[in-house]
């Protein structure tokens, strides 16, 4: 893993539009999509990160850490941006929106 930074962006983009999709889809209110959020900020990047860390350590990656806590803060960023989105629209559908919009041109930025 050359960039943990580039797998955490990606991986948390991919994520939490499939997470706040899946409960849209099957109507959960507002509430339950921040309460899902919340639970993924905390769970999802701390699992990445570990799994990462571990691996690399496997393959004698000297760098295995500073891999690890790139990919934990850039997930753990990123997500939380999207927690903020849903926070300040009032309309979950049009938040849900914004997240796709943003989603897409943080890939599109970071992955050029």
């Amino acid at each position: 893993m050359k960039d943990g930074q580039m797998f955490g962006i990606t991986n948390g983009v991919i994520t939490m539009l499939s997470l706040m999709t899946g409960l849209k889809a099957t109507k959960v209110d507002k509430v339950g999509i921040i309460g899902a959020i919340l639970a993924m900020i905390i769970a999802d990047p701390l699992s990445d990160a570990y799994s990462i860390y571990f691996a690399e350590k496997q393959n004698d990656n000297k760098d295995a850490y500073e891999v690890s806590k790139k990919a934990f803060l850039s997930q753990f960023m990123l997500q939380f941006i999207f927690l903020l989105i849903i926070l300040s629209t009032p309309d979950i559908n049009k938040g849900i929106q914004y997240s796709y919009i943003f989603g897409i041109l943080i890939t599109i930025v970071y992955g050029s």
